[in-house]
């Protein structure tokens, strides 16, 4: 019986939780928060375009970043296995560069330290998703992805109360964060078990892998395509979204509030969001190994996420704030656990599961090198109308192109 064909258990788990529940904090509260606060302080008016600067910069980092620790990945040889040792390293990384936008006090510094983190967060997906590739039966990726949605819907929460109980503290947040996404990194080594990989032969590096790590192609791979182009428009529409989504609520909530008000207030609502992303992400990701369909699923949750896009607009109030975020939970919540067992799916060659998981990665990273930037014309020119109408044009396009692949039902 071959590892894959084996239930994890409880262990694997912990380790894949706590390794989630870390660098998704590291990766949402800066995007959502953090920066956006940063970039307003240090880069002036317009806070957009010095937003959009940043994340572009640190997008490129990951992109180039993410395939070489997948190829690295792949070729490891240890009787401890070839995984978790990358995973680690990269959660160092990303607390290095934690560490740094909690000092940095320029845009240059800013747009280094974030290019830093970026490299860090790229380096501990793609080692975390080959765990799962590698060792997850395909009946059980539904439950097993479902850690990684319920993280990716609590942490931003612990990361926005924290920041709220900071009183506002931007470098205090970034330094907490740097903690835990380095205790998630450990605790991911000790408790997750992978078998030997010394007896497997060592394949030579091949820089025309990387290229092809960075591009992807459709012709020879289409439904690994098809998944990718589905996860851009997602993350996509997302940068639109809620990369500008605190300067949203500083424009409901009026000039007057300052940074610590619109923390609580943020902290709030993520945890709304959050709230109803962990029980519809559970849910989901149970009904759909039973079911073994996937596509249903992202559908929907594509479609309820462009109508929340634009839902703002209709509701321009802290009620109508809660409302959608609610909502908008719920769908991603959906989303995100089958974002994981999709991809798990769909990877064509047992001997490049990282690397094709770091093509696979570049559809979160190319977003937040193209969303902010994208974002920034579009606020100067059509104000958040425009944003969030193009938001909803990306999710619904996702729904679209899921129903495209054809190794998940």
């Amino acid at each position: 019986m071959t590892t894959a064909e084996v239930r994890v258990g409880v262990s694997f788990r912990l380790g894949l939780a706590a390794s989630s529940f870390g660098v998704l904090a590291a990766l949402l509260t800066p995007a959502q928060i953090l920066l956006p606060l940063q970039a307003a302080e240090l880069g002036g008016e317009p806070k957009a375009g010095t937003l959009a600067l940043v994340s572009s910069f640190g997008g490129l980092a990951g992109i180039v970043a993410a395939p070489l620790v997948g190829m690295a990945s792949d070729r490891t040889r240890s009787r401890y296995g070839r995984r978790r040792a990358w995973a680690l390293a990269g959660a160092a990384t990303g607390a290095l560069g934690l560490a740094a936008l909690a000092a940095a006090t320029s845009v240059p510094a800013l747009i280094l330290a974030f290019g830093v983190l970026q490299v860090g967060i790229g380096g501990v997906i793609a080692s975390s998703l080959a765990l799962v590739s590698d060792q997850v039966p395909r009946g059980q990726r539904g439950e097993i992805s479902a850690v990684f949605g319920v993280a990716g819907a609590v942490s931003p929460v612990f990361g926005a109360w924290v920041f709220s109980l900071l009183g506002g503290d931007v470098p205090g947040a970034y330094l907490v964060l740097g903690v835990l996404m380095l205790g998630g990194g450990l605790l991911l080594l000790v408790t997750v078990r992978e078998p030997s990989s010394s007896s497997e032969a060592v394949r030579p590096w091949d820089w025309q892998e990387w290229l092809a790590g960075v591009r992807l192609s459709p012709r020879r791979d289409p439904d690994l395509g098809w998944m990718w182009l589905t996860r851009f428009l997602v993350f996509l529409g997302l940068a639109l979204s809620l990369g500008f989504g605190l300067y949203w609520v500083q424009d409901v909530l009026g000039p007057g509030a300052g940074p610590a008000v619109v923390a609580e207030y943020i902290a709030v609502s993520t945890s709304v969001y959050s709230l109803m992303a962990v029980v519809s992400g559970v849910v989901a990701g149970i009904v759909s190994d039973r079911l073994m369909r996937r596509k249903a699923f992202v559908v929907g949750a594509g479609l309820v996420l462009s109508v929340c896009s634009v839902a703002n607009l209709a509701w321009p109030t802290w009620t109508g704030v809660l409302v959608v975020a609610a909502v908008t939970g719920l769908a991603f919540g959906v989303y995100s656990t089958m974002d994981l067992a999709v991809a798990a799916d769909v990877l064509p060659r047992a001997g490049e599961r990282a690397r094709h998981l770091g093509v696979l990665q570049s559809a979160n990273t190319f977003p937040s090198l193209a969303g902010p930037a994208l974002g920034a014309v579009m606020l100067s020119g059509a104000g958040f109308t425009g944003l969030y109408a193009a938001a909803a044009l990306c999710m619904a396009g996702a729904a679209f192109t899921v129903t495209r692949i054809t190794a998940i039902r």
